[in-house]
């Protein structure tokens, strides 16, 4: 019995110490994502983009934007990207009802090929359903003029 109380304040102990060092904010991502409580409700105001044509060997970043309709602060999280020419980042922060967020792509075509491209970043929210958001940007990469 001594050797069970022990082992339960060891783990109690070792899972709070873990904690401690996350941010405010972390911590609320965290709760938010797991009690239903703290769900609220986003619109995107894009979910395709169609950059149009760059060169081979050109970069870009296209922006998505979505707002917070919902009545609990919005929290971006697990965003990844289909591939690795394609890097995300995302407002990290609390989005507060009727504010707006961004979700940016930053694409480098020197991994492609030539022709039509079709690339995808994936979001997480605290919104109902545990939803994950695709978020789509097409264009073309052409040779560049030699």
């Amino acid at each position: 019995m001594k050797k069970l109380f022990f082992f339960s304040a060891l783990l109690f102990l070792a899972f709070h110490a873990c904690r401690n060092n996350q941010s405010s904010a972390e911590n609320a991502s965290i709760v938010s994502q797991r009690d239903t409580a703290n769900f609220t409700r986003i619109q995107w105001l894009d979910t395709l983009i169609d950059f149009g044509t760059i060169k081979m060997g050109d970069s870009i970043q296209v922006k998505f934007q979505c707002t917070n309709i919902g009545t609990k602060p919005l929290f971006l999280t697990g965003v990844r990207a289909s591939c690795g020419c394609t890097i995300p980042s995302y407002t990290e922060s609390a989005i507060l009802p009727g504010e707006n967020g961004i979700v940016t792509a930053s694409f480098n075509s020197n991994k492609s090929h030539p022709g039509d491209i079709y690339k995808t970043v994936y979001v997480t929210s605290n919104t109902p359903g545990g939803d994950n958001y695709v978020l789509t940007f097409t264009g073309k990469i052409v040779q560049p003029v030699q």
